[in-house]
């Protein structure tokens, strides 16, 4: 069974990728590194307006954080696996 990865997952993933902390990102986004944690864990909702200002840190859009990335998942029956979408 495929799994879609969750907005806060991806604000974890472009935040990893662009190599900055928490402590930096949740400084540029104008928000406290417990609400980011918070953010990150899906412990909270952001509103449109801050995940506006998230994507803009991130260089990216609110489209590319909200739209669902099937993750693969690999099963394995015996001695047969096989990718699952």
């Amino acid at each position: 069974m495929a799994a879609i990865q969750p907005i806060s997952e991806k604000i974890r993933s472009f935040r990893s990728k662009n190599n900055l902390s928490q402590q930096d990102f949740a400084f540029l986004c104008g928000i406290s590194t417990s609400y980011l944690s918070q953010i990150e864990n899906a412990a909270a909702n952001p509103s449109l307006i801050l995940l506006e200002r998230i994507s803009s840190v991130l260089g990216t859009t609110v489209g590319d954080l909200a739209t669902p990335e099937r993750r693969s998942e690999r099963l394995t029956t015996d001695s047969h696996s096989c990718s699952v979408m």
